[in-house]
Protein backbone atom coordinates (compact mmCIF):
# COMPACT_ATOMS: atom_id res chain seq x y z
CA UNK A 1 0.00 0.00 0.00
CA UNK A 2 1.01 3.40 -0.98
CA UNK A 3 1.68 6.29 1.65
CA UNK A 4 -0.60 8.78 1.74
CA UNK A 5 0.00 12.61 2.51
CA UNK A 6 0.48 12.93 6.63
CA UNK A 7 0.93 9.45 6.82
CA UNK A 8 2.41 8.83 10.23
CA UNK A 9 5.63 6.63 9.18
CA UNK A 10 6.60 6.43 13.03
CA UNK A 11 9.20 8.06 15.86
CA UNK A 12 12.16 9.69 14.30
CA UNK A 13 14.80 12.05 15.75
CA UNK A 14 12.51 15.39 16.00
CA UNK A 15 15.76 17.53 15.58
CA UNK A 16 16.43 16.03 11.94
CA UNK A 17 12.66 15.91 11.26
CA UNK A 18 12.09 19.28 11.87
CA UNK A 19 15.07 20.67 9.88
CA UNK A 20 13.77 18.16 7.36
CA UNK A 21 10.50 19.76 7.02
CA UNK A 22 12.23 23.46 7.39
CA UNK A 23 14.54 22.99 4.59
CA UNK A 24 11.97 21.32 2.71
CA UNK A 25 9.36 24.29 3.30
CA UNK A 26 12.07 26.66 2.83
CA UNK A 27 12.98 25.38 -0.47
CA UNK A 28 9.07 25.34 -2.03
CA UNK A 29 8.88 28.61 -0.46
CA UNK A 30 12.05 30.02 -2.49
CA UNK A 31 10.57 28.55 -5.53
CA UNK A 32 7.68 29.89 -5.08
CA UNK A 33 8.98 33.27 -4.98
CA UNK A 34 11.57 33.20 -7.83
CA UNK A 35 8.76 32.09 -9.86
CA UNK A 36 6.73 34.79 -9.01
CA UNK A 37 9.80 37.65 -9.38
CA UNK A 38 12.07 36.19 -12.16
CA UNK A 39 10.97 34.52 -15.39
CA UNK A 40 11.41 30.86 -13.91
CA UNK A 41 10.05 28.23 -15.52
CA UNK A 42 10.17 24.00 -15.00
CA UNK A 43 12.97 23.89 -17.77
CA UNK A 44 14.99 26.30 -15.59
CA UNK A 45 14.88 24.33 -12.15
CA UNK A 46 14.87 20.83 -14.04
CA UNK A 47 18.13 22.10 -15.36
CA UNK A 48 19.39 22.92 -12.02
CA UNK A 49 18.16 19.84 -10.93
CA UNK A 50 19.85 17.46 -13.53
CA UNK A 51 23.27 19.62 -13.49
CA UNK A 52 24.68 21.57 -10.31
CA UNK A 53 22.18 20.28 -8.32
CA UNK A 54 22.78 16.81 -8.82
CA UNK A 55 26.76 17.02 -8.61
CA UNK A 56 25.98 18.59 -5.65
CA UNK A 57 23.87 16.38 -3.81
CA UNK A 58 25.73 13.07 -5.31
CA UNK A 59 29.84 13.65 -6.00
CA UNK A 60 30.66 16.23 -3.03
CA UNK A 61 31.71 14.25 0.24
CA UNK A 62 28.77 14.21 3.32
CA UNK A 63 31.09 15.04 5.98
CA UNK A 64 31.44 18.51 5.09
CA UNK A 65 28.57 21.47 4.84
CA UNK A 66 28.45 22.66 1.62
CA UNK A 67 26.38 25.99 0.39
CA UNK A 68 24.59 24.77 -2.70
CA UNK A 69 25.29 25.86 -5.99
CA UNK A 70 23.38 28.96 -7.81
CA UNK A 71 20.22 28.89 -10.01
CA UNK A 72 20.86 31.38 -12.95
CA UNK A 73 17.58 33.10 -14.46
CA UNK A 74 17.18 33.97 -17.97
CA UNK A 75 16.64 37.17 -16.47
CA UNK A 76 20.03 37.11 -15.45
CA UNK A 77 19.49 37.41 -11.95
CA UNK A 78 21.35 34.81 -9.62
CA UNK A 79 19.91 32.90 -6.54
Amino acid sequence: MATQQMDNLGPVDPHLEGSYRRGYHQAVAAIAIAMHHHDVTADTLDAWVQGAGMTWRKDIRLDQQVVAPEITFSDGIRK
